[in-house]
């Protein structure tokens, strides 16, 4: 016998099962570990999401108020400048864009690098620390240098320039008794079972004063950190009602009709999907966080701000 002939070895064939085998144990175990590095991925944005929340808490608790959103990119809140008119609250009446990361001092984006969109009650956004501001308690007067008298002015907040509480109509600063406008809901009102968390059309209201929201692993609604705006989601989904464009965001464009969605991640789309009252929701990643009146006044009591 040659020695040729006392070798032995694999066949093309049997390395090709032991191939098929070690790759289907592989298939097995990469499952679970790819779920755990994406619950370890949302759990580190939701960490950024918890900083955003405290820093807008002490940002109050040091000013008397809750910031503007920056609608430019720079990272700082978009507020009317001293002895504007009108000389309060943020630029245009706009309460919605992008998370003033300057400002409060925290991260600019997510997890996965789409800036935090950040929504805020205007009606928290009111400082009395403004020297030219022009506080009194005769309604129908704006808080413009020297006090003018507004047109249609009256003691429910509209127009711009007037404050919402009668027992003090131009009050520079927020008061105990201020609700937020902003709606929260688990679920879209067709959905059997959904609930707001957060209701501003109740009598009294009690909508959110704050919320910042993260688009999320698809990013979808979100803009990215140079600018460059991601395509919008599916119409008529969860997410589409928390990521309208931001150049389409005008005063009061969610208030009661737009809530923001706050439910638990899916990661896949069934077929024939819908958030609105269907068997199988829809794709869902987006992160949500928001701060109730009740929080931020108790914050600011404990921090030893005197409110009305």
């Amino acid at each position: 016998m040659t020695r040729r002939d006392l070798q032995s070895g694999f066949t093309l064939t049997e390395i090709a099962i032991v191939m098929l085998v070690i790759g289907l144990v592989l298939v097995g175990a990469l499952g679970p570990v790819n779920r755990m590095f994406q619950i370890s991925q949302t759990n580190s944005n939701q960490e950024r999401l918890d900083a955003a929340r405290d820093a807008l808490l002490s940002f109050a608790a040091i000013n008397g108020r809750l910031p503007c959103p920056d609608r430019t990119g720079d990272g700082v809140e978009d507020r009317n400048a001293s002895g504007a008119t009108p000389t309060i609250g943020c630029a245009g009446g706009i309460y919605e864009g992008f998370l003033p990361w300057v400002t409060l001092g925290v991260q600019q984006t997510d997890y996965w690098g789409t800036r935090f969109r950040y929504r805020v009650s205007g009606e928290f956004t009111r400082s009395g620390t403004d020297p030219n501001w022009i506080c009194g308690t005769t309604a129908g007067f704006n808080l413009a240098v020297p006090p003018t008298a507004l047109a249609g002015c009256t003691p429910g907040g509209v127009p711009a320039g007037c404050t919402s509480t009668t027992s003090n109509p131009n009050s520079c600063t927020f008061e105990i008794a201020d609700t937020g406008d902003i709606p929260v809901r688990d679920g879209q009102a067709g959905r059997p079972g959904s609930v707001y968390l957060m209701n501003s059309t109740v009598v009294p209201a009690s909508g959110a004063v704050a919320v910042v929201l993260s688009h999320g692993p698809n990013r979808a609604g979100g803009t990215a950190q140079d600018g460059t705006a991601y395509p919008v989601p599916a119409g008529g989904t969860d997410e589409a009602l928390n990521g309208p464009a931001l150049g389409t965001i005008a005063a009061g464009a969610r208030l009661a009709a737009n809530p923001f969605i706050v439910r638990p991640p899916l990661d896949n789309t069934p077929a024939g999907c819908s958030d609105n009252g269907g068997a199988n929701l829809c794709y869902f990643d987006d992160q949500v966080v928001f701060i109730g009146a009740n929080t931020l006044v108790s914050r600011m009591i404990q921090s030893g701000l005197r409110l009305r």
